[in-house]
């Protein structure tokens, strides 16, 4: 008899282990949330011109990359900071333009700008919203000659 509870005890236990076993191995093996972002950044970096004549047109390239996991749309807006003297002297909108991209792909953007008017320095910046919301900003001053 006391063999026979023994392995009945023997046997209740090898199969909570085994049950236990499995749920942990269920738990482990169970996916990860799918992590989500897109990357925005100038195209050509190293060849960004920091100084620019009055008048004559100049590209900022840059890139929009979508890891999102779905199709997306975004706005990007480009502005124009202008300061004299380390002052800020005033803003303006550039450009704006809403594009889609697809899952895992990246356009690259090429946009044609002119400085009208001579300034000390011009912060030229690229704003991305996502959802109506602003999501990355990237920036870089030039001059005007």
């Amino acid at each position: 008899m006391n063999a026979a509870k023994l392995c009945n005890k023997f046997f209740t236990l090898l199969v909570l282990v085994i049950v236990v076993f499995i749920v942990v191995m269920f738990q482990i093996a169970k996916p990860l949330p799918e992590e989500t972002w897109t990357t925005l950044y100038f195209t050509d970096y190293g060849e960004i011109k920091h100084d620019v004549g009055l008048g004559k047109p100049f590209f900022v390239n840059f890139t929009i990359e979508n890891h999102e996991g779905q199709d997306r749309s975004y706005i990007y807006n480009i502005s124009m900071e202008f300061f004299n003297n380390k002052t800020y002297v005033g803003r303006k909108d550039v450009i704006s333009r809403k594009v889609f991209i697809k899952r895992g792909e990246n356009q690259n953007f090429s946009e044609l700008l002119t400085v009208d008017k001579f300034y000390d320095n011009i912060k030229v910046e690229i704003k991305l919203y996502k959802d109506n919301k602003e999501y990355r900003s990237i920036y870089y001053f030039i001059k005007v000659s």
